[in-house]
C-alpha cells in the first residue's frame, strides 16, 4: 500500500523519533518494509525515513547503488569521514526543491534489522548521503533547516 508522503510544513518532519521497540507483530512488520520500499519507489526516491510516512519511531528504507532496498531500524552513525562533497539534494517531503547539503563521502553506521541483529555497514558516495540525509529526518533536520 501506498502510504502517503508528510509535505513540508508538517510539524511531524521536525520531531525527533524514537526507538522502534521491535513489539510490532510479524505481520505489521511485513507490511510496513513492503510499503516503505514500495512508497520510496514510486516516488522515485532513494531513502524515506519513518516521519516522512507519519511514524515516530526511527527507522528508514534506503536504495543502495546497487539497487538493493534495504530497511534499517534504530540507525545510527558510528564514524564519518573528514572528506566531503557537496551536491544539490533533493526531497520527498520538499517537492521541486533542492538545496546544497555538504555531507562526508564515508560513514561506518550501525542499524538493526526487524528481528533486532545489530550490524554495521560502511557506505559511501551517494549512499553514505542519503544515509546522513534520512538519519537527519529521524533527528527532526531536514535540508531546508540543516546548517
Amino acid at each position: 500500500m501506498f502510504l502517503p508522503i508528510r509535505l513540508a510544513p508538517d510539524p511531524i518532519l521536525l520531531e525527533r523519533c524514537s526507538e522502534w521497540d521491535f513489539t510490532a507483530t510479524e505481520s505489521f512488520v511485513d507490511d510496513l518494509e513492503r510499503d516503505m520500499i514500495e512508497t520510496m519507489l514510486t516516488e522515485d526516491g532513494i531513502g524515506l525515513a519513518a516521519n516522512q510516512v507519519g511514524f515516530k519511531e526511527r527507522f528508514i528504507a534506503i536504495q543502495l547503488r546497487n539497487h538493493q532496498c534495504m530497511m534499517m531500524y534504530n540507525p545510527v552513525l558510528l564514524e564519518s569521514s573528514e572528506k566531503t562533497s557537496t551536491m544539490f539534494e533533493g526531497c520527498l517531503s520538499f517537492p521541486d526543491r533542492a538545496k546544497s547539503v555538504t555531507r562526508s563521502n564515508t560513514v561506518k553506521v550501525q542499524y538493526q534489522n526487524r528481528y533486532g541483529d545489530f550490524f554495521e555497514k560502511e557506505l559511501t558516495g551517494i549512499d553514505a548521503r542519503c544515509f546522513l540525509h534520512e538519519l537527519d529526518h529521524l533527528d527532526g533536520i531536514t535540508f531546508e533547516n540543516k546548517q
